[in-house]
């Protein structure tokens, strides 16, 4: 019998293909029949799932998208689908299939009105780490867009925007990988409106701050409203007194909130101070942070 050989050159390990893309699945042969067996495993080989059963062993390729199946464990088998005495190879270890990449924006998502002049902050969810996200926004119902920020690291998950002169009641906010893809943009349509929309029975009556008293995450969810148009800075102090964070910013009378983010900080008592209008009115609270 002439000599037979099969063996599996992509994926052989190391690879780290994502859920929903497309790769070749590539081999050599020589003396196989028509056509190849194509199998993959996401448990280290215990079991086998089929990719096809009809690849051209001639081409020397299979085009897969790869299924949503994650795993750090996978192998591809390749084997004759005729010649049972025909070897069969795997991949030499194991390579990854990961979660495909996403970008689901939390707000504004809808229904919002946000009002000229103040800050607000967009927020999003994301599995992606250290690549940049581009913020867009359009107030023509998406037929066009302007760019908010050009890039911002995409595990921020937040960025304080404070709102441009351009009311409308068909605003949408999208956000996009910097290399393309993925993207998101806000479910419906939310509303920018000048400031003489807001009633008065809406604008508080006083200066308040608070905020949540143990958070076992790494952001600090403070809410805070001023009675009149005011400067303000937010310090975040640990519990020896050194300054942590400080933020400095103007806002229109009315209610706001925002999240501080703490990642990189160890767990323990921080102390927040609100200063605003030259220390008219000062406020500290107290917050744990727990990991």
């Amino acid at each position: 019998m002439p000599d037979i050989s099969l063996t599996v050159t992509s994926p052989d390990g190391g690879e780290n293909w994502q859920v929903g893309s497309s790769h070749d699945i590539t081999w050599t042969s020589y003396g196989t029949s028509s056509f190849l067996f194509i199998e993959y495993s996401i448990d280290s080989g215990a079991t086998w799932l089929d990719v096809t059963q009809f690849a051209s062993a001639d081409s020397g390729a299979y085009s897969w998208i790869v299924p949503n199946t994650p795993s750090n464990s996978c192998l591809v088998k390749i084997a004759d689908s005729v010649l049972t005495e025909s070897p069969a190879d795997t991949s030499d270890t194991f390579f990854e299939i990961a979660p495909a990449l996403y970008i689901t924006i939390t707000a504004p998502n809808g229904g919002e009105n946000w009002y000229i002049d103040s800050t607000y902050d967009i927020t999003w969810t994301s599995n992606l780490t250290i690549e940049g996200v581009r913020i867009e926004y359009s107030t023509d119902n998406g037929s066009n867009w302007s760019e908010i920020i050009a890039s911002i690291q995409a595990d921020t998950l937040a960025y304080s925007w404070t709102i441009p002169d351009t009311p409308s009641d068909s605003c949408f906010v999208r956000i996009t990988d910097t290399v393309g893809s993925p993207s998101d943009t806000s479910d419906s349509i939310f509303t920018i409106l000048p400031v003489t929309s807001v009633p008065i029975a809406k604008l508080p009556e006083v200066y308040s701050f608070d905020v949540n008293g143990i958070t076992g995450s790494n952001q600090f969810k403070i809410k805070y409203a001023f009675p009149e148009k005011a400067k303000f800075i937010l310090e975040v102090y640990d519990i020896k007194g050194t300054k942590m964070k400080e933020i400095s910013e103007e806002s229109n009378a009315g209610y706001y909130s925002r999240k501080i983010d703490m990642r990189g900080n160890p767990a323990g008592v921080y102390f927040i101070r609100m200063k605003a209008n030259r220390a008219a009115f000062t406020k500290i609270r107290k917050v744990i942070l727990m990991k």
